[in-house]
């Protein structure tokens, strides 16, 4: 993504932008395990539950219980980085494998960990700093955005919602997030 934004002509970016998408596709096609799951929806009949979750290697269970999390506790969650305590408690699925061979300690989705986790009242801090940071990010001059953009782009890739994301409220990853989002800030301000 850095080698993106550093190409000094635009004619340059089109084609390394494709040729990392076709670099993806390739190590998706390639890769066993991804066979292995795309196996899972060539042989079903229909996209019900237990299919699905089976390709999504059981996130739909997790999802369920934190959507059980939230139902319950909506305001606040069920506490920051509780959710391996809670899990127990709010699994609603007969089948559900986390409750017999695994522990799961996290919704493997950042949006729906914090929702769970703490609440409406989370969810709405997450997005007012992320609303503040791009507003800060795009309103600052190029030379400062310049500064900024390994920083920012660290932020982005860990919030982008279309992935499984380590948990926020570890004490092994909190402090990795709050050095990018010290580091944007830190670019983005006026003073030296």
């Amino acid at each position: 993504i850095g080698i993106y934004f550093q190409l000094p002509q635009r004619r340059w970016k089109l084609p390394v932008l494709l040729a990392g998408v076709v670099l993806v596709g390739i190590a998706v096609v390639l890769s066993p395990a991804m066979q292995d799951r795309f196996s899972y929806l060539r042989d079903a009949t229909s996209l019900e539950f237990r299919t699905v979750d089976k390709f999504l290697t059981y996130r739909l269970t997790i999802w369920d219980t934190a959507g059980q999390m939230t139902i319950d506790r909506p305001l606040n969650g069920v506490g920051a980085g509780a959710f391996g305590e809670a899990y127990r408690k709010y699994s609603r699925q007969p089948d559900d494998i986390f409750m017999s061979e695994a522990d799961v300690y996290h919704a493997h989705q950042l949006y729906v960990s914090i929702m769970a986790e703490s609440g409406v009242m989370g969810l709405l801090g997450l997005g007012i700093i992320i609303v503040l940071c791009a507003r800060g990010h795009f309103l600052a001059p190029p030379d400062r955005r310049q500064q900024a953009w390994p920083y920012a782009w660290g932020l982005v890739v860990y919030a982008f919602p279309i992935n499984s994301q380590p948990p926020l409220y570890q004490p092994w990853m909190f402090p990795v997030v709050l050095l990018l989002l010290t580091g944007l800030l830190s670019a983005l301000s006026e003073s030296r």
